[in-house]
């Protein structure tokens, strides 16, 4: 494993039919908060051919993850957008990699060391270069 991603989390949920904009925009919200805020390292989200709506996040380790939900919302209105959206939602899936060979998507190679309010740790993020302005990736 060239990087190691210590704990890794899925969430899925089933959406209101007409609410998957709203929920998506919260998700890109929440998803740049925990990464700014409480020492998430990212997330991706992804609509599943069942219909139902997958987000695979990751953090350095389950202790981050576990004081980051400890602490609340990082947000109350992107938790009250995401719950209105959601029609269902199902138990989250608590992962420990074991092998990692992800290739980051093509222009966001490069990262950024930021230092996160939370954790005071330095996380790093995938970004790119447009038009002289660094972008932070919030959703390919």
């Amino acid at each position: 494993m060239s990087k190691k991603v210590g704990f890794a989390v899925i969430d899925r949920c089933r959406l209101h039919p007409g609410k998957e904009q709203q929920f998506r925009q919260a998700w890109e919200r929440g998803t740049l908060l925990l990464m700014t805020k409480r020492g998430g390292l990212g997330s991706r989200l992804h609509q599943a051919e069942d219909g139902t709506w997958v987000a695979y996040a990751q953090w350095p380790n389950r202790e981050t993850w576990e004081q980051a939900r400890d602490l609340g919302s990082v947000d109350a209105e992107v938790s009250r957008l995401m719950s209105d959206a959601e029609a269902e939602e199902f138990s989250p899936i608590f992962l420990t990699p074991v092998a990692d060979h992800l290739k980051h998507a093509r222009g966001w190679s490069e990262l950024k060391s930021i230092t996160c309010t939370y954790t005071k740790r330095i996380c790093q993020f995938p970004i790119r270069k447009q038009r002289g302005n660094f972008m932070l990736r919030s959703s390919d």
